[in-house]
């Protein structure tokens, strides 16, 4: 693979993680404000799931979520390699699947195989001119996302961007 197009050097970009390593993905004040932005997201889009993601070296970290169930739950987060929020912050760009079941790349993803994923749509949250993670709605049946979806989850990323700022900026 060219190492100028490899995604994981964009996910391991060092100042990337830089960037990463400057939010505290545990303090609680953080992840009660991440988990309101995606119980709001998940409502106003009426999809049943939605996840505030941070992609790390290796793996995805839910730092925020609304309806997550199963696996996702319990292990709050995937690895780096089944995370379609990567595929977001690598891109820089909404990753948008409406039937993962038919998707070329994602049909043999375990979220899809074992996980019962179906539909996913992701927008990137960037914190100082780097993309740290993603905010997605998900869901279990496929799904045709709206324009008023989309236009919601943009606006999402944009407030999960102020939030994740405003921490690492320690206010």
């Amino acid at each position: 693979m060219n190492t100028a197009t490899d995604p994981m050097n964009v996910i391991n970009a060092a100042d990337r993680i830089r960037v990463l390593a400057t939010i505290d993905p545990d303090d609680p004040l953080l992840r009660a404000e991440l988990d309101a932005l995606a119980e709001d997201t998940a409502q106003r889009t009426g999809m049943p799931t939605s996840m505030a993601s941070l992609v790390l070296g290796m793996a995805q970290h839910a730092a925020g979520s609304y309806g997550l169930t199963g696996i996702l739950a319990l292990a709050g987060g995937t690895p780096i390699e089944w995370a379609l929020c990567a595929r977001t912050v690598t891109s820089g760009k909404p990753y948008i699947i409406p039937d993962a079941t038919r998707h070329p790349v994602e049909s043999r993803n375990p979220l899809v195989t074992m996980g019962g994923l179906r539909a996913y749509a992701g927008y990137p949250a960037t914190v100082a001119g780097h993309v740290v993670g993603a905010i997605c709605v998900l869901t279990d049946t496929p799904h045709h996302f709206t324009d008023d979806q989309l236009t919601t989850l943009h606006q999402a990323a944009d407030s999960m961007t102020d939030i994740l700022q405003r921490h690492r900026d320690g206010k």
